[in-house]
């Protein structure tokens, strides 16, 4: 797991031991913790994958982050990858209902280590990822295509997007809506796009938009 990834959706307490070189333990009010080595991309914490929902309301009820000096690599016995994604999914559960994204062009980009990943998002992960390396597809489809529940599917499409593994091509919301789509310049030119940029796709009703569309699915 790289620094590169997106960290900004994420809890207070998280970013502020992602930025920690050394290790520290976040103590919440309820007695539980979360003990994070950001510069071995490990953590370890007796809370499990259930218990991530909550945790990300937790702003206000982080009762202590001290510092671990005495601890080694070896006692952070998780993947910080997994605790990354546990927390983006709650999060982007949540929003799923009113997710801008879904009429997006989903590009693939990369592949995550998917035995980094919480077991049940694996296989969500694997065949979205598996989708996209075939041809570009718009997020609204991808439920569809897998048989999927559509907010598992937008949710993990989303953390894979944080995470730097798919980039969505579409026009911003502030654009002018006759102006032609804006496409993410990783896409075409292979320089990084920054995550929490937003991109949105052309409104289906207009004559643009109609014509992207046959561009597309003409050149994949």
């Amino acid at each position: 797991m790289t620094k590169a990834v997106a960290i900004d959706h994420l809890p207070s307490w998280f970013q502020r031991a992602w930025t920690i070189e050394s290790p520290v333990k976040i103590r919440f009010s309820d007695a539980s913790s979360v003990s994070i080595h950001a510069a071995a991309g490990r953590y370890a914490s007796e809370l499990n994958f259930d218990n991530w929902t909550s945790l990300n309301r937790r702003e206000v009820d982080v009762a202590a982050l001290e510092p671990l000096s005495h601890s080694i690599a070896s006692d952070f016995d998780k993947p910080l990858t997994h605790l990354y994604w546990a927390l983006s999914l709650n999060r982007f559960l949540e929003q799923a209902g009113t997710y801008s994204h879904r009429f997006a062009l989903a590009h693939w980009v990369s592949w995550p280590s998917l035995t980094h990943l919480p077991h049940g998002v694996v296989p969500h992960a694997a065949r979205i990822c598996a989708l996209l390396t075939r041809k570009p597809t718009a997020v609204s489809l991808i439920p569809l295509v897998l048989d999927a529940p559509e907010n598992e599917v937008f949710a993990v499409v989303e953390t894979l997007r944080m995470g730097g593994h798919i980039q969505l091509t579409g026009r911003r919301a502030s654009d002018n809506p006759d102006a032609p789509p804006r496409v993410s310049p990783e896409v075409t030119t292979g320089t990084k796009v920054t995550p929490s940029q937003d991109f949105i796709p052309a409104p289906a009703a207009t004559l643009i938009g109609k014509l992207w569309r046959r561009l597309l699915n003409r050149e994949g």
